[in-house]
């Protein structure tokens, strides 16, 4: 995910440091300097680039896109005086228990909610938000470890699914609001808030939350579209971000728009760096790297209006023997990129986020149903032979 806002830079002629705990990370290859450095631990992520500093040149921006890390980068940020969101704004961006209690004093548009921090919050936890819920880490990414309760007796083992994902160990129960879930990205200069992108999420796999893949632009009528972006602006300025960017998750349904999440980067799940430009020709990373430098985005206008749309790689559990058609796949027309995490011998279970897939493809057309065609059969020459 982190690949095309490098790419986005080097092309603005910047020159780029990474930051990884892993040399093998691909974005790693790209960069102009590599900090070996965990991006989750944030006083080692600091005094990393402290000691990069020291030795080459202070940094000019920093930012993170499609993973939830806004802590580190506003940590370097408020570090180095560079733009950015601040620490608070952050922290309560990474943390949905802290999100949602800055939500609830807005005002904004959210189901139910508490945190369950013990054993003994599920029994108040029942009373407050109800059945269907949904529990979830309060400082995870990827839909791991989350999952829809619908009764008394699976509570205890989705918390302690949910505990185990969490790196604190803090869970929290929201209110299960049903219909169709909505991403969108937007960029902020100086509190004007630019949303660059809608799209359709198809998420499968109850009871759990696996995003299968997304169309964008959304199909929904444009009053609907216009309602989530209202109560997606309406978080953004609840989690005060003034200057920076927001990727939002709000499902609707015949009741209204209501936040799922909101994170201070722009999306991951290939939209921000991927079929959003494919489909408008707009490449939003160029603008987050303005805005991290201090300067306006600019218009960010779209040239064209095509559909892109993302799919999973996916197959029936077993150990694989071979796969094959991948190259085919990528030879077919409007098909832009084709990621296989899978390789022989390796155990496919059934998904139960978003990290479990097989892989990605991406297709792009001058209308949805075009690009719905174009994705199938790439994903149809994909031969997955399992032992």
């Amino acid at each position: 995910m982190q690949v095309p806002v490098v790419e986005a830079a080097k092309a603005m002629g910047l020159v780029v440091l990474v930051m990884d705990r892993n040399p093998e990370a691909p974005a790693m290859a790209l960069a102009d300097h590599r900090i070996m450095a965990d991006i989750a631990d944030l006083p080692a992520a600091v005094a990393a680039t402290e000691a990069f500093a020291e030795a080459h040149f202070i940094p000019d921006a920093a930012l993170t896109v499609g993973t939830d890390f806004p802590t580190t980068s506003a940590a370097i940020a408020e570090r180095f005086h560079l733009p950015g969101i601040s620490m608070d704004t952050a922290r309560s961006a990474k943390d949905k228990l802290l999100m949602r209690e800055r939500f609830a004093s807005h005002h904004c548009s959210q189901p139910r909610f508490t945190g369950v921090l013990s054993e003994g919050d599920l029994a108040r936890a029942v009373d407050e938000v109800g059945f269907p819920m949904v529990v979830k880490p309060t400082d995870s990414m990827g839909a791991r470890g989350v999952r829809r309760v619908d009764d008394l007796p699976t509570l205890k083992a989705a918390w302690l699914d949910a505990k185990a994902f969490s790196p604190t160990g803090r869970v929290i129960a929201e209110t299960f609001i049903p219909g169709e879930e909505l991403s969108l990205d937007a960029v902020v200069w100086k509190g004007e808030i630019k949303i660059r992108g809608v799209a359709d999420r198809i998420i499968e796999r109850p009871p759990y939350f696996v995003e299968t893949g997304h169309v964008l632009p959304s199909r929904l009528p444009p009053e609907v579209l216009r309602q989530a972006c209202s109560v997606f602006e309406a978080g953004i300025r609840a989690l005060g971000i003034e200057t920076g960017w927001a990727k939002g998750d709000i499902r609707v349904n015949p009741s209204g728009a209501f936040i799922g999440e909101i994170a201070a980067r722009l999306s991951g799940g290939f939209m921000s760096g991927y079929t959003y430009p494919y489909a408008t020709g707009v490449n939003l990373l160029e603008g987050a790297i303005r805005i991290a430098l201090g300067e306006d985005p600019g218009p960010l206008a779209p040239r064209w209006n095509h559909t892109s749309i993302e799919k999973a790689v996916l197959a029936p559990p077993g150990r694989i023997r071979s796969i094959s058609g991948v190259e085919e796949a990528r030879a077919l027309p409007g098909v832009r990129q084709v990621f296989i995490n899978w390789k022989a011998g390796d155990l496919i279970q059934a998904p139960r986020n978003n990290v479990e897939k097989g892989g990605n493809v991406i297709a792009t057309g001058e209308t949805y149903e075009e690009a719905l065609a174009r994705v199938d059969a790439a994903l149809a020459a994909i031969r997955i032979e399992r032992e």
